[in-house]
């Protein structure tokens, strides 16, 4: 098992408007290897608070629930090594944001993460 303090903004997508602030996150993450299964790792991360690093001016401090990443070895058709991987979360953005906006930037961030 390992465990790290990790620091993300998520860049806003400004589309055509100005009010919409970055976000930021502030996370543990532990690793746990050979789970669920010998051979797979999971991650999970979670907000944490640390009085060492407040929130920024500028940006909304979103709030992350649990997020886990689970990854799995494996080999394609030509026996190349290959991972998959599995992401599930629960993330308030916080801060007022159209809901629309919301749904759009919900399709890209996942993969940022990764």
């Amino acid at each position: 098992m390992s465990y790290l303090k990790s620091y993300y903004v998520f860049k806003s997508q400004r589309v055509g408007f100005v009010g919409i602030l970055d976000r930021d996150f502030l996370m543990s993450q532990d690793i746990v290897y050979d789970f669920p299964e010998a051979g797979m790792m999971t991650a999970y991360l979670k907000s944490i608070e640390d009085e060492r690093f407040p929130p920024i001016k500028g940006k909304v401090r979103a709030t992350c629930h649990i997020m886990a990443i689970v990854c799995k070895p494996d080999k394609d058709a030509e026996d190349n090594d290959i991972t998959h991987c599995m992401l599930v979360s629960n993330v308030d953005i916080n801060g007022l944001v159209p809901k629309w906006i919301v749904n759009m930037a919900a399709k890209s961030a996942p993969t940022q993460w990764f």
